[in-house]
């Protein structure tokens, strides 16, 4: 007699033998139970879940001689000729070679007809999805008013590419991976009945395998008890199944965690000298550090790791407490960049090694307290070198980096927020120590000087325009209090005299500014502040910014915009070369990237 491999063998005849599906058994079982059983069902879920076995216990329920029952007998000729594929009256199609518009008219031509030997005609289509659209169309009639005899039974793994059509017209049962801890004890009981032993390891390294399909974990069984016998061990099985063995990826992670290049390496070349595919390997990497973080943040890690063995657990324990959170993390994401480029890669080993290579430089992070305890002490160490002598226990961080007395501040702050406030008032006070207020408006900055009072930069001592005067920047501001909009024109424009005997403005010709400046309403506005100021009526001229004596005088735009970026270049300078910053890059490494003055953060927290 010819061997019968066990997933035929063991293969479910009745409802309470479907393994890992309960919420689909229930719901025939009373769907048969109630009289209610739909004329259409659509069976979806991955490989070897049990959709086909399934579609043939319900035949066997719904044409039993004893039937409709929830319980076939299994032993009437018609659950027979259902068991064994012969029975007339159930049709078992597959959808990948009967996929054409042909098929389904041959079909449709074959459902007038009444059962032979049982009471409903079963047409289960497997695979369903591979049908084209003309045999879809070609069954939609067929499926939405079937003959009171006829049942059908669709399977697929892929529902997303079954028309809407179709699926409105059946009830649709979506089947589940089954679960480790069913599919192991499913194994360990065909084992029992085969009188073959098989290790815990070695039982979930199958299990693991089968990705949750029995059909996968059964024929894999088969092949593990065909190369080793009924009592293999479990190096058996892993070279059986032809997978990477889990101590190999403990041996890597070792060598990743003890920075150790030679067994890291070594490892390596023994998986890929043993064939295995090293996209599995970087993956299997990637799951072991997963489960070190669970074992790492789970109490009880037994009942989430439930494909781990007891010793594998101890493991991962073992390893998960020389290490922090953090560093965990970055591994992972680590490793699953690592992962991506192997996938990828033409060079898969030779990326896989660059790749772990990579994780021997991740040092340990250290958390923010750390940080900001070890800047305190940089504070601490540059305002003693400032003042010549160590700080007392009661003496504080002086903004600018000095040590303030007893009447300033108390003891160095201790928690995260007054260690990292302390940090920014000192990087960012040579930004404060230049804000000034002008009469009654707000903090502007100021230029440094240059010999002759003026604004360094601004005097024309080097070939840049002279500032314009201060009167005319008392014109611009009594403007700006009544109308902004020209307040703003004027300020484009220079001054070229201003004085009660007249005065001329240029701008380049043809600009926006040019242009509004021309206009009757703001020409009569600006006389008349003119006359306010002045006191005397005053003759105005617009000119073209074109002559000599226009290019000398700067407009306030430009004039601001210069002391801006002076101001700017000497607030980066300043805060680049502060004892605290040095100090920080010393201890945490990097570079300055950007330099926000005080005031510009503050308005930016303000805005948001």
């Amino acid at each position: 007699m010819s061997y019968l491999v066990l997933a035929r063998k063991y293969r479910p005849g009745s409802f309470d033998e479907i393994v890992g599906q309960a919420h689909v058994v229930r719901t025939l079982k009373n769907a048969i139970r109630l009289n209610r059983v739909h004329h259409a069902f659509l069976f979806t879920g991955a490989r070897g879940v049990g959709k086909t076995t399934t579609a043939r216990v319900l035949a066997r329920a719904l044409n039993c001689e004893k039937g409709p029952t929830q319980s076939p007998c299994g032993q009437c000729s018609v659950c027979k000729e259902i068991a064994s594929g012969v029975s007339p009256d159930v049709l078992e199609i597959d959808g990948a070679s009967n996929r054409g518009v042909d098929s389904v008219r041959e079909l449709r031509e074959t459902v007038r007809y009444m059962p032979s030997r049982g009471r409903l005609k079963l047409y289960i289509i497997d695979e369903v999805h591979q049908l084209t659209s003309e045999a879809f169309n070609a069954l939609l009639k067929t499926l939405e008013e079937p003959p009171e005899h006829v049942k059908f039974i669709f399977a697929t793994t892929e529902p997303q590419k079954i028309p809407a059509t179709i699926l409105s017209r059946c009830q649709r049962f979506d089947f589940r991976r089954v679960s480790i801890p069913v599919l192991t004890e499913h194994l360990r009981g065909i084992l029992a009945k085969e009188g073959a032993t098989l290790g815990p390891q070695a039982v979930a390294a199958v299990v693991r395998e089968a990705q949750g399909s029995v059909r996968d974990a059964l024929s894999l069984l088969d092949q593990v008890l065909s190369y080793a016998g009924d009592v293999p061990d479990d190096a058996q099985v892993i070279e059986a199944l032809g997978v990477v063995d889990r101590e190999i990826i403990f041996q890597l992670s070792d060598a990743i965690l003890a920075k150790d290049a030679n067994r890291l390496l070594a490892a390596v070349a023994e998986v890929d000298a043993r064939g295995y595919d090293l996209s599995d390997l970087s993956s299997l990497l990637v799951e072991h550090f997963r489960d070190l973080m669970v074992a790492k943040m789970v109490e009880s890690p037994s009942e989430t790791l439930l494909d781990r063995s007891p010793g594998e657990i101890d493991g991962l324990k073992q390893q998960a407490n020389t290490l922090s959170r953090p560093d965990l993390h970055r591994y992972f994401s680590l490793l699953v960049s690592v992962t991506d480029d192997v996938s990828r890669s033409r060079f898969p080993r030779i990326s896989l090694e660059m790749g772990l290579l990579r994780l021997l430089e991740v040092e340990p992070a250290q958390s923010l307290g750390t940080l900001l305890e070890k800047l305190d002490a940089v504070l601490v160490g540059t305002s003693a070198k400032a003042s010549g002598k160590m700080p007392s226990s009661k003496a504080g961080v002086d903004p600018a980096g000095g040590m303030s007395g007893p009447s300033k501040s108390t003891a160095l702050p201790s928690t995260s927020e007054h260690s990292a406030k302390a940090s920014s008032q000192a990087v960012t006070q040579s930004v404060s120590q230049r804000q000034v207020s002008v009469g009654s408006q707000s903090a502007t900055p100021v230029a440094p000087s240059g010999n002759d009072g003026q604004p360094k930069g601004l005097s024309g001592g080097d070939g840049q325009p002279k500032a314009p005067s201060t009167e005319w920047g008392e014109l611009v501001e009594r403007v700006r209090r009544q109308r902004p909009a020209l307040a703003s024109v004027l300020e484009h424009g220079r001054p070229v005299s201003f004085a009660a005997t007249g005065v001329e403005i240029a701008y380049p010709p043809k600009t926006f500014y040019w242009e509004s400046a021309q206009e009757r309403g703001n020409r009569s506005l600006l006389e008349q502040a003119l006359a306010e100021h002045f006191g005397v009526p005053v003759t105005l001229t617009l000119s073209a910014a074109n002559s000599e004596a226009g290019k000398r005088i700067a407009t306030i735009a430009e004039s601001e915009a210069r002391r801006e970026k002076s101001r700017d270049h000497e607030i980066r300078t300043d805060a680049l070369n502060h004892p605290a910053v040095k100090g920080a890059i010393s201890i945490l490494g990097g570079e300055i990237k950007e330099v926000i003055t005080l005031e510009k953060s503050e308005g930016a927290d303000e805005s948001a």
